[in-house]
């Protein structure tokens, strides 16, 4: 995906509230949470998880990491 000049990218919102069944009472299931949870997860597209256990503590910065997901190429720094 390219940037084009004077395009902005627009908040998206993932709500979902189940009111509770009072004091003391745990719901047993969560809809309108699960829902929003679901739709969340399902509008990630090419995304991962860097979880840094490749690396040994204590190894020194900037670390060399790849995001072979990522569709661009990121433009960050990463500092221990």
């Amino acid at each position: 995906m390219r940037h084009t000049p004077g395009t902005k990218a627009a908040p998206v919102t993932f709500f979902g509230e189940d009111l509770g069944l009072g004091e003391g009472t745990r719901r047993s299931s969560q809809p309108n949470a699960d829902a929003a949870r679901a739709s969340f997860l399902g509008s990630l597209v090419g995304v991962g998880t860097e979880t840094f256990e490749s690396f040994a503590g204590g190894e020194a910065a900037p670390l060399a990491i790849t995001f072979s997901r990522a569709r661009a190429p990121p433009r960050c720094r990463v500092t221990v």
